[in-house]
């Protein structure tokens, strides 16, 4: 996908970045990164589903992919900053 920070360029992400080293998040949030994140949720609740049990269920990631399943997470525990 089109990456903006990175002049448009084209690489590997689960959503886009605008810029870095900001504290003037989005008003609406990543709406990249929250669709990421209810990708990934929706993931883990099928594998469950079909008989995995959560305790053999490993997430691991590298940079954005492993921000979206913390912030899933993030959001289970601290559900009022939550915009889903």
């Amino acid at each position: 996908m089109p990456v903006t920070m990175n002049f448009g360029l084209v690489l590997p992400a689960w959503f886009d970045v605008l810029e870095l080293g900001t504290r003037n998040y989005p008003k609406d949030g990543w709406p990249g990164m929250l669709h990421s994140v209810r990708r990934v949720r929706q993931i883990l609740i099928d594998e469950i589903a079909s008989g995995t049990p959560p305790e053999r269920i490993i997430i691991a990631g590298f940079s954005q992919g492993m921000l979206v399943p913390l912030s899933f997470f993030w959001w289970d525990i601290f559900p009022s900053s939550s915009t889903f």
